[in-house]
């Protein structure tokens, strides 16, 4: 199953967002769009051990070292 979310490319929201997702039971995460939101749901996902596939370009995603983080481009 698909299921999607709007994060309104806001941070905040992001992470809202993130943890809504995690507490549904996903398997697995493709986005967030862009780093700003990307870099802190990534925490959330990793956090709860769900692996992420972002178009994330800024370093900072991936130098956090969670080995379910992965970029895409």
């Amino acid at each position: 199953m698909l299921q999607s979310e709007d994060d309104q490319a806001d941070p905040r929201q992001g992470s809202l967002v993130a943890q809504k997702l995690v507490d549904s039971g996903i398997k697995g995460m493709l986005g967030h769009f862009n780093s700003g939101t990307t870099i802190p749901a990534s925490r959330i996902y990793a956090q709860a051990g769900i692996p992420e596939i972002a178009m994330a370009t800024a370093p900072e995603y991936t130098k956090q070292g969670f080995k379910t983080t992965f970029r895409m481009m």
